[in-house]
């Protein structure tokens, strides 16, 4: 995660108090490294080395960074066209597939926030483009704002948290990103040409 160094702070000092909240709205303009940043808090949380950082070796840390983490879970359309968790809405969509902003890939994230953590002590689901759901897509995940089990938090990725009910926003914590700096944009589209150079 390039940047950002303050929120990585406010981030890694809340894992180290044990002050974890429940909800997150990670805002700022599309880019800069938010959904990035929900993977690298989740890594921080639930690293086994304790440090309020991620490590990058447990085992814990490559299961995020490969995306198999059972207790980290990003609600995106392969996720909510898996035909086990589409089988645990009381009403399918009719047509498919099912877009991940939509009110039934909300009620599956509703489903899975129910369930308890498989390996860690807490568990992670992160929305992106939460800022595309519409009134009836939120309504459908309020519980999870007003009523949230003790070991889950949500983070919601958002370009524009204007577009978020106010139910929602006063009931998470508003981490508002900004740009990189020119220095810090040349390291992303650096490290970017040398993994594409590798693949």
């Amino acid at each position: 995660l390039t940047g950002h160094h303050a929120i990585k702070k406010q981030l890694s000092d809340s894992i180290r108090k044990s002050h974890i909240g429940h909800a997150y709205i990670f805002d700022g303009i599309y880019g800069i490294g938010k959904t990035t940043a929900a993977k690298w808090f989740a890594a921080a949380a639930l690293c086994k080395s304790g440090s309020g950082t991620p490590c990058g070796v447990c085992d814990s840390c490559r299961k995020i960074g490969a995306g198999s983490h059972p207790d980290v879970i990003e609600i995106n359309q392969d996720l909510v066209n898996q035909p086990s968790l589409l089988g645990a809405l009381s009403r399918l969509p009719s047509t498919r597939p099912i877009g991940a902003n939509s009110v039934y890939a909300m009620r599956i994230a509703r489903n899975i926030a129910a369930t308890k953590p498989f390996l860690a002590d807490r568990k992670f689901i992160i929305i992106p483009e939460a800022d595309r759901l519409n009134n009836q897509a939120q309504n459908a995940i309020l519980k999870m704002f007003e009523e949230p089990p003790s070991y889950m938090t949500i983070i919601m990725v958002s370009d524009n948290s204007g577009l978020l009910l106010p139910t929602i926003t006063s009931r998470a914590v508003m981490i508002r990103f900004q740009p990189l700096s020119d220095g810090e944009t040349l390291e992303v589209i650096k490290n970017r040409c040398d993994k594409n150079m590798l693949s």
